[in-house]
């Protein structure tokens, strides 16, 4: 007689894991795998390791799992300005390479991201006439769709909080040319530009101080007193002129 014994690695397990949604730009999100098991009771000296992976990267890059108990957090991280749905695959493998998958579906909802825009004049430190012609100019973008219409408007402010009007409802046409207040004097001048989209979703960017100077330089022309001059006479006049 001949006696065979065959042994069997009895697979690991978990629990389902339910499909999961959340929306684009979210922070990072965590999911409980529960009842990880090695297996009957006779596997329970094995170690069960768990892994995920994910189909869909550019939506939801393969997520990590942590933790050595029978339940343990699986963390995912959509990619910023993404949307779309990735099926994760999490495999439990125990000491002797058997292994047990199941699979769940992460779903990203579009979300309107704010439109960027950027002022590249003035960007701080200029020192413009008041009265003068200047440029105010900028660069604006819409992450989720380039071609969107962009309405801008421009402001100015001269102490950060109250701001006045410069002009409203512009293209994004990069450059609006201003008079400044022929009446403003500051250093501390800041101009405010905001963006926003079809869906009313604004974004915003401010300068960095400047100087606006309305002030006329005023001058002094003295003359010999008690001096006579005929009007073929050639004089020689001493002036300053200063500003303050």
């Amino acid at each position: 007689h001949i006696k065979v014994t065959v042994y069997y690695n009895a697979p690991p397990s978990f629990d389902p894991i339910a499909d999961q949604v959340t929306d684009e730009d979210a922070s990072a999100q965590n999911v409980s795998i529960t009842n990880v098991s090695p297996g009957p009771s006779d596997e329970s000296g094995q170690t069960v390791t768990l892994t995920a992976t994910s189909n869909n990267n550019s939506v939801i890059p393969s997520p990590t799992v942590s933790g050595a108990g029978s339940t343990r957090p699986l963390t995912y991280t959509p990619v910023a300005n993404a949307n779309g749905t990735a099926t994760i695959t999490v495999t439990a493998t125990v000491s002797q390479n058997s292994t047990f998958s199941r699979t769940f579906t992460i779903t990203v909802n579009a979300v309107n991201d704010p439109p960027i825009i950027i002022l590249s004049s003035p960007n701080g430190g200029e020192a413009w006439a008041g009265g003068s012609s200047q440029n105010i100019t900028w660069t604006a973008t819409d992450v989720d769709n380039v071609s969107n219409t962009l309405t801008v408007n421009l402001f100015y402010t001269t102490d950060g909080t109250n701001h006045t009007s410069i002009a409203s409802g512009l293209t994004n046409s990069g450059t609006y040319t201003w008079n400044p207040v022929a009446s403003l004097n500051s250093s501390i001048v800041k101009i405010k530009a905001t963006v926003t989209d079809p869906s009313s979703a604004t974004g915003e960017n401010l300068s960095a101080n400047f100087t606006i100077d309305s002030t006329l330089p005023t001058g002094t022309i003295s003359i010999n007193s008690g001096a006579t001059y005929t009007n073929t006479t050639s004089v020689s006049l001493t002036f300053t002129v200063s500003e303050t």
